[in-house]
């Protein structure tokens, strides 16, 4: 009971309080990558750009399937985390998932060049599930499980694919 008092004070009482500190802790581990905001009224729109988190899996050679999980658990964590924001304004939550697709070493200065951005995967659900469910479906991707009340819809590849 102390660590929701805790992580109230810290993060504001709106915070999901899931059944367990184990599932608390698993909703509220730093989300690799960078999160927008880009609308927050009626479907509010995240955008999670999971390029550090894909260059590292690629880095240790995780297989693509591998990769779509923790990239897709992390988006559900992003939701979770930044609900708070939307729960008074939008019905709905979206988080477009996206990367920078690099290419080959520029000679002239011996960085990556950028051939776009990649959309990954779109994945939505009412504010309210978001809530109440996210701990539930980061353990139920993680296992490979059909999650209840998450739409995911997968629209792009990871590198490898």
């Amino acid at each position: 009971m102390i660590w929701k008092l805790l992580v109230a004070a810290v993060f504001g009482t709106s915070l999901i309080f899931p059944s367990s500190p184990a599932r608390a802790a698993n909703v509220l581990q730093a989300v690799p990558g960078t999160v927008i905001v880009g609308r927050i009224r009626g479907n509010a729109l995240l955008l999670f750009d999971c390029t550090r988190e894909l260059t590292d899996l690629v880095a240790r050679k995780a297989d693509s399937g591998s990769m779509i999980r923790e990239i897709e658990g992390n988006a559900v964590r992003a939701m979770a985390q930044k609900r708070s924001i939307f729960q008074k304004t939008a019905s709905t939550m979206t988080i477009r998932v996206i990367y920078n697709r690099i290419g080959a070493i520029n000679p002239a200065y011996g960085t990556p060049t950028l051939e776009g951005v990649e959309r990954l995967m779109t994945l939505s659900a009412p504010t309210r599930d978001v809530a109440k469910q996210a701990s539930r479906w980061i353990d139920d991707i993680s296992s490979g499980k059909q999650r209840k009340g998450l739409k995911v819809t997968i629209e792009g590849k990871v590198p490898g694919q």
